[in-house]
């Protein structure tokens, strides 16, 4: 995915643009957001969240393609 768009945060009510080339995290710790992470890579998992409306634009695979849940 190599465009940019947008995030937003429901419990602060903040939205951020996703620059093309960079993540949801990425984006989230440049800004200041307190966020939990572990590998910076979307393997394993630390920095799942769930989707509350739209689609999951993440541009790292999940880990099991077979999930059928949004997160």
């Amino acid at each position: 995915m190599d465009d940019a768009f947008e995030v937003s945060l429901r419990r602060s009510g903040r939205t951020f643009t996703v620059a093309a080339g960079e993540t949801i995290l990425e984006t989230l710790i440049e800004e200041g957001i307190e966020v939990v992470y572990s590998c910076m890579a979307g393997h394993c998992g630390t920095c799942e969240t769930r989707v509350i409306e739209g689609m999951r634009t993440s541009r790292q695979l999940p880990r099991d393609e077979e999930r059928g849940d949004n997160r």
